[in-house]
């Protein structure tokens, strides 16, 4: 027999169980719970039974033999059969009796990975928990699920939650469980298409964009990849003069709706065209202007760290294709994904903000964007 037998494979001798027969599990318990108000001993959901699943049993493994006809022919039973709801408890309390122990007791967490850059004041809003030396083992399983392998500003973070030899953290609550990578803004914009609902800037952010420009002394901005306009809009109600290239006609038209709906026309111009091709005849009018760069890294489907290309300088150049070249001396501001790599910025006086949910948003604990100002 080898060192590691989890428990599902254990189960599955002589022959494997019906996939049905665990969420049937799980749907009985509860079933059982409505009708006699007993609670389940380890069994309260899916996570639950999926982690004891994936575990190596403890004790005694004659206890195996015992849960495996309790779960034999489940995947039919009726929901409202109090003798399946009773097979259902049975199998919950040797589960209890052959799977590690839930910690209950309090967990010292830490939180490392962080991005120099990233301030204490941002490092705290985004573990949303005080004090780490003593949380609540629960609210430790999510911010595992949450924020262990998360990646800002290329710096992937590592939560460590120790526990004793034999105990385990509690599944995640379903509820808990959508955390700071899933949840978006919408668009304050009143003319946008499927994909401005999802990349336009949200307006707290746009609004931290204006300031550090006018912070900066900039009068006039020249914007490449504007889309529906919403950072234009914000620069030009702020006052300064924009210059503002989307090349998506249609887009284009929607951005200029925008201006008018926000009355900035007199200091917004949106040019239809290539904004890389029209970029140094727009700076050869405009000398002292300075550049906003949001290039189009993607939809909501590019959010899933998993499925892309490494989002560092190179990758930024690469999105305004072979022609792209940045000015090297033209103050220039960034928009960037929570995940491009800091570090590969190039030379210069750069100032980093990381920029979360708004306020009631329900996502103040997420890092939304980073800015990156070159002076």
């Amino acid at each position: 027999m080898s060192d590691f037998i989890p428990l599902r494979e254990l189960l599955d001798e002589p022959r494997p169980l019906p996939r049905k027969t665990w969420p049937k599990l799980i749907r009985l318990l509860r079933a059982r719970k409505k009708r006699t108000g007993e609670a389940p001993v380890l069994l309260h959901g899916n996570g639950d039974l999926q982690r004891g699943l994936q575990m190596r049993p403890k004790g005694d493994l004659s206890l195996v033999a015992e849960l495996r006809p309790l779960l034999d022919g489940m995947h039919r039973a009726d929901l409202e059969d109090a003798t399946w709801q009773d097979r259902a408890s049975q199998a919950d309390v040797l589960f209890g009796r052959l799977t590690p122990r839930i910690r209950i007791e309090p967990v010292a967490v830490t939180v490392t990975g962080w991005h120099p850059l990233i301030t204490q004041e941002v490092r705290d809003a985004v573990v949303g928990h005080a004090p780490l030396a003593a949380m609540r083992p629960v609210d430790a399983a999510v911010l595992v699920h949450e924020l262990d392998g998360l990646n800002l500003g290329g710096h992937l973070l590592a939560v460590d939650a120790p526990v004793e030899p034999g105990a385990t953290l509690p599944a995640p609550p379903r509820d808990r469980r959508g955390g700071p990578r899933r949840r978006g803004d919408g668009s304050w914009l009143p003319n946008v298409d499927a994909v401005g609902r999802w990349s336009t800037t949200p307006r707290h952010i746009a609004d931290a964009h204006a300031d550090v420009l006018q912070e900066a002394g900039v009068r006039t901005v020249i914007d490449p990849f504007c889309g529906c306009g919403a950072d234009a809009i914000r620069f030009a109600l702020a006052g300064i003069t924009v210059h503002a290239v989307e090349c998506e006609p249609g887009r284009a038209a929607m951005a200029r709706r925008n201006a008018s709906s926000f009355g900035v026309t007199d200091h917004l111009t949106v040019h239809q065209g290539d904004g890389v091709a029209l970029l140094p005849k727009l700076l050869a009018e405009n000398p002292d202007a300075a550049i906003f760069l949001d290039p189009p890294w993607g939809g909501a489907e590019a959010q899933d760290g998993t499925a892309r290309e490494l989002r560092d300088w190179t990758a930024l150049l690469a999105l305004g294709g072979p022609n792209f070249v940045v000015p090297e001396h033209a103050p220039l501001l960034l928009k960037l994904p929570r995940d491009f790599a800091i570090d590969t910025l190039p030379e210069g006086d750069w100032v980093v903000d990381w920029h979360r949910g708004a306020e009631g948003s329900g996502a103040e604990r997420v890092i939304k964007t980073i800015s990156a100002l070159r002076r």
